[in-house]
């Protein structure tokens, strides 16, 4: 039995994009010809569309961040509809203070197939689905490991998160090359220039495995409560504060 992971973020985005001049039923229609068409592709026997809360405040990341995808237009005409209809006519789940791209991280088995063109789905194991390119591939620990510290050297300039100064995408496959998942993970803290960052940028470009993780710096914890998960975050960002000069004191 495979189960189809849907990011409906994106299905939503690109079908009201695609015909913002038409009215929204043929919005709808479109939408629901792409989830058949994919279905039908995948073989799929169930699917779940997955959806980022309305209101980047209302996400972990801004709090780590809050200039975190600061400047992002308005999204395409009929979109707010065609969520409002896919909520209420598929399978869907919102995330709870985290995004669509966390919610197909941690609804990951053996048997689920993620469906997105998201270079974050890249950041875990898991079998996907690129639709537009229509590959149908696996990504394994090492290689989603790579692609993961290769994004925390670059950064994300679409959601404002700066990456390691210096460091572009010549340089950084360089860097990795040939190296362990541990050793990727100390290469990369190595280049950065403060801790905070290197720990802030853990955060906002991980995605979650399970819901309530913070990295801290020297391990990842997974609380029980959104409180749990303020209180800890705001400890941890205190700490890198009054810590900012610790490497360069160690050495």
């Amino acid at each position: 039995m495979t189960t189809a992971l849907i990011d409906f973020d994106i299905f939503c985005y690109r079908c009201a994009a695609a015909t913002q001049a038409d009215p929204i039923d043929y919005t709808k229609d479109v939408f629901d010809g792409k989830i058949k068409e994919t279905l039908t592709r995948l073989k799929a026997d169930d699917y779940l569309g997955v959806f980022t809360p309305r209101g980047y405040g209302n996400l972990f990341r801004y709090d780590w961040h809050p200039g975190y995808k600061a400047g992002r237009g308005d999204p395409p005409a009929n979109y707010a509809a065609l969520r409002e209809y896919a909520y209420a006519n598929h399978p869907t789940e919102c995330g709870i203070y985290c995004e669509a791209d966390d919610l197909l991280r941690m609804r990951t088995t053996s048997d689920t197939i993620s469906v997105s063109i998201d270079k974050d789905d890249l950041t875990y194991p898991g079998k996907k689905y690129h639709f537009v390119k229509d590959e149908i591939f696996t990504v394994d620990e090492y290689t989603a490991a790579y692609n993961f510290y290769y994004q925390m050297l670059l950064g994300d300039s679409v959601d404002k998160i700066q990456g390691a100064a210096g460091i572009g995408k010549a340089k950084a496959p360089r860097l990795l090359e040939g190296c362990s998942i541990a050793e990727m993970h100390q290469v990369v803290q190595d280049v950065y220039d403060s801790k905070q960052r290197f720990v802030t940028n853990y955060n906002l470009l991980r995605m979650w495995a399970n819901q309530w993780e913070v990295y801290t710096g020297d391990e990842i914890l997974q609380l029980n409560s959104y409180e749990e998960f303020m209180k800890t975050l705001n400890e941890v960002k205190a700490e890198l504060l009054l810590d900012e000069d610790h490497w360069d004191e160690a050495e």
